[in-house]
């Protein structure tokens, strides 16, 4: 979600910001930053917050940490945990390269997602697509062992090019979604898969476990 944040977003984040959002300056101690000791996903770029809000339902006994940097997106997320009184989720507002870059320990997420990606579709851009073999690196760093990253797209080029990386590497293991805990692959419709049905493009999910 882009744009201009509506009324509602803005009080939401005004009237409720504190409990979910983690400021900039926190240090990163999870046990701290969610009051318990927990597995933690990490939803990068969660728009809406329609995957993020089923993974923090489907899985109370986790932390769930969204990154998003537009302001719309975290109103909206907001409104909806607090109406559902949801505890375990975090929002940290900061571009998540940056964020994961400036992590001091590794393996801290037990699943990484990230869901339609900016396909960046002409072919002159391609190089400012988010999943390269840095950013590959970065999740390996990150991710704890046989964890999984989750990833989905509606460009079929896109696929292509982040198997191919992927395939490269020799720290994962290509999987499918029933491969991952029946908990965690109950992800619901988003507004982006409904965009891509709606053009013609079928999201395909990607799925890759580090060994």
């Amino acid at each position: 979600m882009h744009g201009r944040a509506t009324k509602g977003q803005d009080k939401a984040i005004s009237s409720h910001g504190d409990k979910y959002i983690v400021p900039s300056s926190t240090e990163w101690k999870p046990d701290l930053i969610f009051a318990r000791k927990a597995k933690i996903i990490l939803d990068i770029g969660f728009g809406a917050g329609e995957t993020l809000i089923a993974l923090a339902q489907n899985n109370p006994e986790k932390d769930i940490l969204g990154i998003e940097v537009h302001k719309p997106g975290i109103g909206a997320l907001i409104y909806k945990a607090n109406k559902l009184n949801i505890k375990n989720i975090k929002i940290i507002q900061e571009d998540a390269e940056v964020f994961l870059n400036g992590l001091k320990v590794k393996n801290q997420f037990e699943v990484v997602i990230l869901f339609f990606p900016d396909p960046w579709p002409k072919r002159k851009h391609h190089k400012r697509r988010m999943i390269k073999e840095d950013f590959i690196n970065l999740l390996e760093r990150v991710i704890e062992k046989r964890g999984f990253f989750v990833c989905k797209t509606d460009w079929e080029n896109y696929k292509s090019d982040i198997l191919t990386v992927f395939n490269k590497n020799k720290s994962w293991k290509r999987c499918f979604l029933s491969d991952i805990p029946k908990n965690i692959n109950c992800l619901p419709e988003t507004n982006f898969d409904r965009k891509a049905r709606l053009s013609g493009r079928k999201s395909s999910f990607i799925v890759f476990q580090k060994i």
